[in-house]
């Protein structure tokens, strides 16, 4: 599948930053599926436990299985991460079922599936056994050459700001039409003092997870600005964030940083910024363009202002005083349904079943041999979050590619 030319392909650092780009875009309607390797399923227990599940948004994971207890002998560092992959995921409760073998599985595997996801809202996860899937060689994807962005630095020494006085600069400039994702922690709190509006989207916890999450809603929603802010302890949590981001380099996607050196909500304790070059880090990752921001009124202007393209704002701002911010009233899970509602996206599910159709599309005949069709709730091609290492699940010969074409390529 990453080797077809129908399939819209997405990159990420680790798996947690995969989960978090595959619920963005189910949560704006496109649909997501994460596929990795099970040695990294530890990487995506923050933004399962404290985003899928809270949010309830769900998405549909693939898995490997290597050191599957009584399986094929495997390398030494699998052996525990094998014999607990299913424990992980009845913990975080997830419900699975092994990868189907044959053809004639597939629907009912499907079909579980979504009966889940739909009546949920929460992920479903298939684990594939060694061998369930062959390998086949990568074709190699055109690089096109890029040329390394601009930073814009500041040229007095920066102002450190009071962040409610950010945050309702930026409530105020923003499009009524924009997206706003406000990280977790007292960040999301003050936003929502500042003013509860059906476009803002507070996250709880998956820390770090904000910019993959917004990269996920861009990509969905090509249509809408997605206004992404962020702090600089998540920031540094999880900064291959800034490699998926700056890949796919979406035109759609504002992405800010306030910077006030500690993790506030926790207690204060100092992060690592200070030793950190911010704006760089985002341009050395691909992003076009980022700027220090030292005024109230320049942030104004770059928020409000409409050019495309993908930027970073960097403001310093102050820990913060008042330490007794009200969370939001409105449940996490009616936050994604009402943005949902905003953004004209119906429904929660990632996919539905059809029914029987008479398709006109050219495949292997035991692919489409019932006329079975699987699609997203939402835009009929899907993008596929995951880690570089995916094509060890995906890729295979004409027999079993013919199982992944009918769980996937339809969608």
């Amino acid at each position: 599948m990453i080797n077809s030319a129908e399939v819209a392909y997405v990159n990420a650092a680790n798996e947690g930053e995969a989960v978090a780009i595959a619920t963005g875009a189910t949560l704006g309607g496109l649909g997501g599926i994460v596929m990795f390797q099970n040695s990294g399923l530890g990487n995506a227990v923050s933004p399962l436990t404290s985003l899928n599940w809270v949010f309830q948004i769900p998405v549909l994971i693939i898995t490997t299985w290597r050191g599957q207890p009584g399986g094929p002998p495997d390398e030494p560092q699998h052996g525990l991460m094998g014999s607990i992959t299913e424990d992980q995921l009845k913990v975080m409760e997830i419900p699975f079922e092994r990868f189907p073998r044959q053809l004639k599985e597939v629907d009912s595997v499907l079909r579980s599936a979504c009966d889940h996801m739909n009546q949920t809202g929460r992920p479903y996860a298939l684990v594939m056994e060694k061998g369930r899937v062959a390998p086949t060689p990568l074709m190699e994807r055109e690089k096109l050459p890029r040329s390394i962005g601009g930073i814009e630095r500041a040229e007095a020494v920066p102002a450190i700001f009071d962040q409610d006085e950010v945050l309702c600069r930026i409530q105020a400039s923003v499009s009524g039409e924009d997206i706003v994702v406000a990280t977790a922690g007292f960040t999301g709190r003050a936003l929502y003092s500042c003013g509860d509006l059906p476009n803002q989207f507070y996250m709880v916890g998956s820390m770090g997870c904000v910019s993959t999450f917004g990269l996920g809603l861009a990509l969905a929603q090509p249509q809408k600005r997605v206004v992404v802010i962020d702090g600089d302890g998540a920031f540094l949590m999880r900064l291959g964030a800034l490699a998926a981001v700056g890949g796919e380099q979406p035109v759609n996607l504002l992405h800010i940083v306030l910077n006030n050196g500690v993790h506030d909500s926790t207690g204060s304790q100092a992060t690592l910024a200070a030793h950190v070059d911010i704006p760089g880090a985002a341009v050395a990752c691909g992003y076009p363009r980022a700027i220090d921001l030292v005024s109230l009124d320049r942030l104004g202007d770059e928020v409000c202002g409409r050019q495309p393209g993908l930027r970073l704002l960097h403001l310093r701002t102050q820990p913060r005083r008042d330490r007794k911010l009200l969370r939001p009233s409105i449940e996490p899970a009616a936050v994604a349904r009402r943005l949902q509602g905003f953004m004209g996206v119906k429904g929660r599910a990632v996919l539905k079943r059809r029914g029987r159709i008479e398709s006109s599309r050219q495949h292997d005949e035991n692919v489409c041999s019932e006329g079975v069709e699987w699609i997203w709730r939402g835009p009929a091609y899907c993008r596929y979050c995951s880690l570089g290492f995916a094509f060890l699940l995906l890729n295979g010969n004409r027999s079993s590619q013919a199982n992944i074409c009918r769980m996937l390529e339809w969608l």
